[in-house]
């Protein structure tokens, strides 16, 4: 844990930004969903949703999930981005890994693959219908 907050302070150290809220419970009214945001910050371009992970990597649902973060925080605050960051897990990986939200790897293809916010929010739909249907 030590070396996960030493990563992230200095990262955060370097960013600029400012706290706005942490933990943040939001909910979308249009489709009774609801989540727990890790950070909006200020940032040198606005507001910002920071989605904190302590995973070995970032995959597409840590982005599926920042973009529905990021349309719930917008039914009430105009945020400008949402940004994924992975703090690390163990001591093989001590780096803190940054993504803007649709900038993925694709696991298959072993490649980056960019997925639109548009795409992103189909993806949690399509998933949401999935439970329904499946349980």
């Amino acid at each position: 844990a030590t070396v996960a907050y030493m990563a992230w302070d200095d990262w955060w150290r370097a960013g600029g930004l400012t706290p706005v809220r942490c933990e943040q419970v939001l909910w979308d009214h249009t489709d009774d969903t609801a989540g727990q945001l890790d950070l909006l910050a200020e940032g040198p371009e606005g507001l910002e949703l920071l989605e904190g992970k302590s995973s070995n990597w970032i995959v597409p649902k840590h982005h599926i999930q920042g973009a529905k973060y990021l349309k719930m925080g917008r039914l009430g605050r105009d945020i400008k981005t949402a940004t994924i960051v992975r703090v690390p897990k163990s001591l093989e990986r001590i780096d803190i890994e940054v993504k803007d939200l649709g900038d993925c790897w694709d696991f298959k293809r072993h490649e980056p693959r960019k997925m639109s916010y548009g795409e992103l929010l189909a993806s949690f739909d399509s998933a949401r219908a999935m439970q329904r249907v499946w349980g």
